[in-house]
């Protein structure tokens, strides 16, 4: 029977017979051949690897190159316990991803040239040069003798997997689809898994998601959750908590994640839950391989972290090879139970353009209540730093290069099919009704943050999720770039989350931002006798030849964008009162109080009265008696006044604003309070 199987699996142009009935032992004969040729050709590709890409030794006449060099080397030697004494530049905690059996620790980084010379997430083979058709001929016979063995043993899954894994290496994507529809292996999710994997890594994503939630959906919920598992999405505190919770637990919180992480809602399907599903099978297949074309995926040797930056981040553009000699320190270093490891270390570089769609954890635990700051979407470099550089008088460009790698994020990253810009923060404020509650949002939409033209126009949709793949358009506008968009919506008592979306189209990019709602309770649910006070919104101030109006449908349509103001600005405000009549006797304070870290040595001179206390509240209150044509009575069950007030900022030193608005109602009782915080920028 065994040299019938090697027959088969050597003369694969011949007509193939029936499936064959494979005993244990020859099963396991047919796996150990596989294994055995899978490995060469593993081997063949290393070395070709390492004999295209060793840079050899840095000439002393470019000192610029070889600070890059030394700079790359340094990411390659990014270990855990490391404390820089060894030459190396050290790099922050956040950025290096540790295994936990090993010594050896990844630093994924932005790649560190422009342009780098090729890029393996979209041409695998990219990395071996001129030489590829020779391996590529190579991996062709390897799939020969997989595609025999598939029929041979079409129960087994390693074969099913490893078959599907080199075709999608080789491009061949039409194979690949036709292998996972075929696949019928013990394991019906892993056919499932296989099949969504093809499809995502050949750029259909949509389709991928409706795979994988199939074939999930499907799954028993021990096999679910460890085929969801999210936990190196997140970090700290989060990660542990994650971790000690059930298995129905943890499925929930995955449900949740992906919810949040959709790019975009009115795009049908989720990507980037697509994405990480492809992560996963990918980083699957090639730990179920003794060893892979450049690294050992084995726990013992740091595969754990390999494959935590995989699902974090996706394949690298590129992997920077520093040549035999840093092979040698390094298997030296991370040696193995005294017989160190020898394999070609690289770099992990990832090209820009990347977002970041997994918001703070606090929002995945209580989507409601987050705020359009837990998801930061798009690149930040504020708190970027240079950590110091051994290498002297190396160019600006370099130290550039090491300020960004110390800035790279530690979550998680995401190409999408399209651009994702990023809308301001905006401003939000609900106001009550008799059985719902109005919803109105502003934001600016600024030209050079969204990619867009200057007065170009946008479709711009209202978005209200209240739960995972549950989502609906409350409003659709068409705004102006350089514009404020303001937008409105009715809800009821239905919790979830909110946003703007900005369409994207096949040549700009979308926009969103993104928020919790936690709708107040409505009127029906005020008692007799009770009061209430609404959000407050803050307003664009109208020409001087007009008054300031009090009607909501007049006012919330000039909502500011953000609560940032430039310095002299003037605004206004409107709130509601809930609850007291249009001829009730009622007492108002509106005050400005600056919430700004004083320091020790202004506190000690505000106390010598020859320093200024730089929180000192700007207030100004009044009463009102009877009617007053000042304000907007709202018909319903419960009494609605809604008031505008104008206010001047010019006074106001930059800095961080508490608004407060307190209502007192004549015999009422204690007071209500609304507050609203603002900043006034520098210039």
């Amino acid at each position: 029977m065994l040299a019938l199987i090697t027959a088969a699996l050597l003369q694969v142009s011949a007509p193939q017979p029936a499936t064959l009935a494979l005993t244990s032992s020859t099963a396991n004969a047919l796996v150990d051949s596989l294994e055995a040729a899978e490995l060469r050709f593993f081997r063949e590709w290393r070395d070709i690897f390492t004999k295209v890409n060793d840079p050899g030794a840095p000439t002393q006449s470019n000192l610029d190159a070889r600070a890059l060099r030394n700079l790359r080397e340094s990411l390659a030697h990014c270990h855990p316990d490391s404390d820089g004494r060894d030459g190396f530049l050290p790099v922050p905690g956040s950025r290096i991803i540790a295994s936990g059996p090993s010594r050896y620790g990844a630093c994924p980084s932005w790649t560190l040239s422009t342009p780098i010379p090729f890029d393996e997430s979209i041409d695998h083979d990219a990395a071996v040069g001129s030489v590829r058709d020779a391996v590529r001929a190579s991996r062709a016979s390897l799939i020969a003798l997989f595609d025999a063995a598939a029929r041979a043993a079409p129960g087994n899954d390693w074969i099913a997997g490893q078959r599907v894994r080199l075709l999608v290496d080789q491009g061949e994507f039409a194979l690949a689809e036709s292998a996972a529809r075929a696949c019928r292996a013990r394991s019906v999710s892993l056919c499932g898994m296989l099949l969504g994997y093809v499809i995502g890594a050949h750029g259909d994503l949509p389709r991928a998601d409706s795979v994988f939630t199939a074939t999930l959906g499907a799954m028993p919920l021990a096999e679910r959750c460890a085929w969801s598992d999210v936990r190196t999405l997140f970090d700290g505190a989060a990660r542990r908590s994650y971790e000690h919770a059930s298995c129905a637990e943890r499925d929930s919180v995955s449900r949740i994640v992906w919810w949040l992480a959709d790019p975009l809602y009115i795009v049908p399907r989720n990507e980037r839950r697509a994405e990480h599903y492809v992560r996963v099978v990918l980083a699957r297949l090639r730990a179920a391989a003794e060893r892979d074309e450049r690294f050992d995926w084995n726990d013992e040797t740091g595969g754990d972290a390999l494959r935590e930056m995989v699902i974090r981040y996706g394949w690298p553009s590129y992997l920077y090879y520093g040549g035999p000699g840093l092979d040698g320190s390094h298997s030296g270093y991370l040696g193995v139970h005294g017989s160190p490891r020898h394999e070609p270390y690289t770099t992990f570089e990832y090209t820009p353009g990347r977002i970041h769609l997994v918001p703070e954890f606090h929002a995945i635990a209580d989507p409601p209540h987050a705020a359009s700051t837990d998801w930061t979407i798009t690149e930040q470099h504020a708190d970027a730093k240079a950590n110091g550089y051994a290498v002297d008088r190396v160019s600006s460009a370099i130290r550039r290069m090491n300020t960004r790698l110390n800035a790279w994020w530690p979550a998680e990253l995401f190409v999408p099919a399209l651009p994702l810009a990023q809308l301001p923060d905006g401003m939000h404020a609900f106001f009550r009704r008799d059985t719902t509650a109005i919803l109105a949002t502003a934001a600016d939409l600024v030209a050079s943050e969204l990619g867009r033209p200057d007065s170009s126009e946008v479709r711009a949709r209202f978005i209200m999720s209240p739960r995972p793949d549950s989502m609906r358009v409350m409003a659709t506008v068409t705004a102006k770039i350089g514009s404020t968009l303001a937008m409105r919506a009715e809800l009821g008592r239905e919790f979830g989350v909110a946003g703007i979306e900005v369409d994207p189209t096949s040549t700009l990019p979308g926009a969103r931002t993104r928020f919790g709602v936690a709708p107040p309770p409505t009127l029906a649910w005020l008692d007799r006798g009770e009061i209430a006070i609404s959000d407050v919104a803050l307003l664009k101030v109208p020409r001087a030849d007009r008054e300031l109006p009090t009607d909501p449908d007049v006012l919330l349509p000039a909502m500011l964008g953000s609560s940032t103001l430039g310095k002299g600005d003037r605004f206004a405000i409107y709130w509601e009162t809930y609850g007291i009549a249009p001829n009730d006797s009622t007492e108002f304070a509106v005050w400005i109080e600056r919430v700004t870290p004083q320091g020790i040595l202004r506190r000690f001179g505000i106390r010598l009265s020859v320093a200024t206390d730089l929180n000192t509240p700007v207030s100004h209150s009044w009463m009102e008696f009877g009617p007053n044509t000042r304000r907007t009575v709202i018909p319903g069950r419960v009494p609605i006044v809604g008031r505008s007030l104008l206010l001047d900022a010019s006074h106001l030193p930059p800095g961080d604003y508490w608004l407060d608005v307190v209502v007192r109602k004549a015999g009422a009782g204690e007071p209500v309070r609304a507050r609203q915080k603002f900043t006034v920028a520098a210039k």
